[in-house]
């Protein structure tokens, strides 16, 4: 029960975390919805034990959606029952939280882990937000040892197109991406460009955009970066864009490897071309 009541608390902080995160909007990365999974600390003498599973969602976006939570114990661990999954609506603005309790079944010491993937979109239809937890936990003479929870992916679908919960902003992403990468060094600038815009009003201006540099070192996506382009002129936003789309960088990495990532960048746009 204790172990319970801690995991609550913890669950409040995030909450209040995503809610504070969302009152910023530039700020589009931050995954408003999770899952987590909280042990119970002993082991039944018939291998049984209890996992507590909380499930939640803070975005009004996803208004009309339904969240499904489904398990997947590891090796030589089952579940007591065969319903691993369940669905809930998250309610009229696409918000809420759900707990319940799962009988975890397993036999003799050692290490074990057991996944937790949730899936929010329309009934019937695509996932619009998922993510995906994992539990490793060490079963040692009737006791459960935690030894990690970590999140393996948190992605979002919109408008076609795949992306990354990357921290501040999302990040576009193909398929071949399975788990979220730890990232060790940002994209950083080898070449910029200067837009051109010959029918713009002023002879020069900027916009701030976001995009994603993809792991070639080339943009792959391109946003506005909100409030900062709310006002702007569309085609100085348009030349904007597709200045950024000739941008060079170097790719952020992860463990020595080049992987996708997002920055911030401004665009200057002038009436006759120029590049640097």
């Amino acid at each position: 029960m204790l172990r319970y009541v801690v995991i609550l608390a913890v669950l409040f902080d995030l909450l209040a975390c995503g809610s504070a995160q969302a009152s910023q909007p530039s700020e589009e990365g931050w995954e408003q919805f999770g899952v987590s999974l909280a042990p119970t600390e002993h082991v039944g003498s018939d291998g049984s034990w209890r996992i507590m599973v909380w499930a939640w969602s803070e975005s009004d976006s996803l208004h009309g959606t339904v969240a499904t939570v489904r398990l997947e114990p590891g090796p030589d661990l089952e579940c007591a029952t065969e319903d691993r999954t369940k669905t809930v609506p998250l309610g009229p603005t696409g918000a809420g939280t759900m707990n319940w309790p799962v009988t975890l079944i397993t036999q003799g010491d050692g290490p074990r882990h057991i996944s937790a993937t949730i899936r929010i979109g329309h009934s019937g239809g695509p996932a619009i937000d998922e993510q995906e937890v994992r539990l490793d936990v060490t079963i040692h003479e009737g006791s459960v040892h935690v030894e990690r929870q970590e999140r393996i992916r948190a992605t979002r679908v919109e408008r076609g197109q795949r992306f990354r919960y990357g921290g501040k902003y999302l990040v576009a992403i193909d398929e071949s991406e399975t788990t979220r990468p730890r990232i060790d060094s940002r994209p950083s600038i080898k070449r910029e460009y200067v837009a051109q815009c010959p029918s713009c009003a002023a002879d020069s201006d900027k916009a701030d955009l976001v995009v994603t540099v993809g792991r070639n070192g080339r943009v792959t996506w391109v946003q506005p970066r909100r409030p900062w382009n709310s006002n702007i002129a569309p085609q100085l936003l348009e030349a904007a864009i597709e200045g950024a789309k000739k941008w060079r960088f170097e790719p952020a990495h992860s463990n020595g490897r080049p992987v996708a990532d997002w920055a911030t960048i401004s665009v200057i746009v002038r009436r006759s071309t120029a590049t640097r």
